[in-house]
């Protein structure tokens, strides 16, 4: 992560596989990921990153040091069942029932699309497409996204939910 260039990289992640949480390095397609971050995100990811180094101090020698910007206080990563089971429930809570975490990813794709002054390319390096033509399929889906995102409290769901993961 990094904030003063408002990037993150996507580099490992855990998956579950036979009960099991395993670290698989990169992405689905095997490459690092730059996903670039909108500027008013900044001052909220600071203020985490500051509570983050105070847990840090708090739990001394028990902190689990990783590569994970997301954790627990004690700097355990989250598990990614957990990570689903509270988006389902915070976009139950808010009345989107059938949003899920890969209906985010076409929102992104629609923002960004929808801006009109972010080239293509930063979108699609973001993504981890390999052409551009897949954005065309991502754009298709918009429609569908409109239905169940566009209700007036999407930015609510993002704002109070997503950019503190402890709140759900």
């Amino acid at each position: 992560m990094s904030l003063e260039d408002r990037m993150v990289i996507i580099q490992d992640n855990y998956v579950r596989a036979n009960k099991e949480l395993i670290l698989k390095p990169y992405t689905k397609n095997t490459q690092k990921r730059t996903i670039h971050l909108f500027e008013d995100l900044v001052p909220i990811l600071r203020k985490y990153e500051l509570d983050k180094k105070k847990n840090q101090l708090q739990f001394g020698k028990y902190y689990n040091h990783n590569n994970f910007y997301f954790t627990w206080d004690d700097g355990r990563p989250f598990d990614p069942d957990y990570i689903y089971k509270s988006f389902k429930k915070s976009c139950k809570r808010l009345g989107y029932n059938e949003l899920t975490l890969h209906d985010l990813r076409h929102f992104y794709v629609s923002v960004m699309l929808g801006r009109g002054d972010i080239p293509l390319k930063i979108t699609q390096d973001s993504l981890g497409h390999s052409s551009a033509e897949m954005m065309g399929l991502n754009g298709h889906l918009m429609n569908d996204m409109a239905k169940k995102v566009f209700k007036g409290k999407t930015m609510g769901l993002l704002e109070n939910h997503f950019c503190n993961p402890l709140i759900i």
